[in-house]
């Protein structure tokens, strides 16, 4: 019997080569874009995640309060009372890009937030009207989501701004201008104020 001793020719070798090529390149660049889009359904659920956690957070507790307080984060005093506060809550942005709500003593931080701005505006059609407080989120990756609540204790002339603010009742309710809370802090609280803001 004769048996044959042709090896495997170089062109052979050669489209071989080329074809495992081709293959383990589409095998990786599906890889990748599934990598990709799994790294961004996670991104999305984690920020919206953080979104439902800050509304829940607000939607529970600021309707009960009736005392609103505007505090310059260039102030040491205030921020430090603020930031140590065992009563109602402390909504401030940190320098590194954490979003605290510290309620009754115990903080909450969410992650990655970018920016938060706000404004005051009034439920009604004058100062003793109720507050509706609005704010917008953007987080580190671009996103941005906004909310608004009516708290229905607290009246638009109790909203308390600290010296130092350079704000007036005119200026918290100015849609087009919000204030950055990374520059003004932000205390509820259930104690009545014993002075008011003024407008111009």
């Amino acid at each position: 019997m004769k048996t044959s001793k042709k090896g495997v020719t170089l062109v052979e070798l050669i489209i071989c080569c080329a074809i495992t090529v081709l293959l383990a390149g589409a095998c990786t660049a599906v890889l990748i874009s599934g990598q990709r889009v799994w790294k961004s359904g996670s991104e999305a659920a984690n920020a919206q995640m953080s979104v439902d956690v800050l509304q829940t957070s607000l939607y529970g507790k600021l309707p009960s309060y009736n005392a609103a307080k505007v505090v310059s984060s260039s102030s040491p005093t205030d921020v430090t009372f603020l930031k140590e506060s065992t009563t109602g809550t402390v909504l401030y942005l940190a320098d590194d890009d954490t979003l605290v709500i510290r309620t009754n003593g115990k903080d909450m931080m969410l992650d990655d937030v970018k920016k938060v701005t706000y404004t005051f505006l009034k439920a009604g059609g004058n100062d003793t009207a109720r507050a509706q407080f609005n704010y917008t989120v953007t987080l580190s990756d671009g996103r941005s989501f906004s909310g608004g609540i009516v708290v229905s204790n607290l009246r638009f002339k109790n909203i308390v701004l600290a010296t130092g603010t350079g704000l007036t009742l005119d200026t918290i309710s100015d849609t087009e201008a919000p204030i950055d809370l990374k520059t003004h802090f932000l205390q509820f609280d259930t104690t009545a104020p014993t002075t008011e803001a003024t407008s111009e």
